[in-house]
C-alpha cells in the first residue's frame, strides 16, 4: 500500500486541459500543437527519413524478394519430385500386378520409360 502512494506520488498529475492542450484542442485556434503530453517537457524530436533507414528498408525488400524467387524454385522442385514419386508409385503397382511370366516385361518396359535403373 505504502508502494502504491510512493509510486503514485512519482507519477506526473495531468490534467483534461493538459490532454485537450497537448492534443491541441483547447488551446485556441492560434496555439502551436504540442507533441509532447506532459506539461512544461519538450517535445521529442521529429522523424529523421535521412538516417540511413531507407537504405536499410531497400536492402530487406531485395532480401525479401530473394526469399520469394527462392520459395518459387523449391516449390518447383517439390512438385517434379511428386511428380516422380507419383510415377515410381504407379510402377510399382504396374509391376506387382503383372503376372509372374509377363514381368520381364513390365521391367523393360519401365526401364524404357527411366523408372527402372
Amino acid at each position: 500500500m505504502l508502494k502504491d502512494r510512493r509510486m503514485a506520488a512519482e507519477q506526473p498529475h495531468i490534467t483534461a486541459q493538459d490532454l485537450r492542450t497537448a492534443l491541441g484542442t483547447g488551446a485556441g485556434k492560434g496555439a502551436r500543437r504540442s507533441r509532447s503530453v506532459l506539461p512544461g517537457a519538450p517535445d521529442p524530436p521529429g522523424w529523421d527519413w535521412d538516417t540511413g533507414k531507407t537504405a536499410e528498408l531497400d536492402a530487406l525488400q531485395d532480401t525479401v524478394e530473394r526469399q520469394r524467387h527462392e520459395l518459387e524454385r523449391l516449390r518447383r522442385v517439390a512438385d517434379d519430385l511428386d511428380s516422380d514419386a507419383r510415377e515410381a508409385q504407379q510402377a510399382l503397382a504396374e509391376l506387382a500386378k503383372a503376372p509372374f511370366g509377363r514381368r520381364r516385361g513390365v521391367i523393360a518396359a519401365l526401364r524404357e520409360r527411366g523408372l527402372l535403373g
